[in-house]
């Protein structure tokens, strides 16, 4: 994979992220300012259970190593990871998602805005990566490579990324 050519988020303006993610990578799924403050009530964390031993056992040890997800959202999963690991960050490109995310976790973790294919973090900074339920959202196979691109840049060698996108419940709802 080759190494992507960015500038770090934190070097631009809150304003020059969305212009150039509305641009690059299209309009937001749905308006999450808005469905950001009920959106814990008709939403699961389905396989956390799966997730978190996977994400464990890219660790270097009990309660050790740096995890991101990416699309955190409201913060669905992270609310049952964060007390397993040494660090845990979360990006979001929407800023409700993110405001109800801290409402929930505080200070535990780090929260960033900006799109998935720009991910604001040094090259070699994480244990593991993971994404629940927002692949659909990064649009066209390009967009999609990029993302992969930068998880594999931000992963330290050996780093393990777990990609969760559908299960059997919401297959009757088209999220295939």
């Amino acid at each position: 994979l080759r190494k992507l050519d960015y500038p770090l988020l934190s070097q631009r303006s809150e304003q020059t992220i969305f212009t150039m993610a509305e641009e690059k990578y299209g309009r937001e799924f749905e308006d999450y300012d808005n469905s950001a403050k009920v959106y814990d009530t008709f939403r699961q964390a389905p396989g956390k259970d799966q997730i978190l031993a996977t994400l464990k056992s890219a660790c270097p040890g009990e309660g050790k190593g740096k995890v991101l997800e990416v699309g955190c959202g409201t913060g669905n999963y992270m609310v049952h990871f964060v007390d397993h690991f040494e660090s845990l960050c979360g990006l979001d490109l929407n800023r409700g998602m993110l405001e109800q995310c801290t409402k929930k976790l505080g200070d535990k973790c780090e929260l960033k805005v900006g799109p998935a294919q720009s991910l604001p973090w040094e090259d070699n900074t994480f244990d593991a990566v993971y994404g629940c339920q927002t692949i659909h959202h990064y649009g066209e196979d390009a967009n999609r490579i990029v993302f992969f691109q930068e998880v594999a840049r931000v992963l330290k060698p050996g780093g393990k990324f777990v990609l969760n996108y559908t299960e059997p419940s919401q297959l009757p709802f088209n999220w295939t």
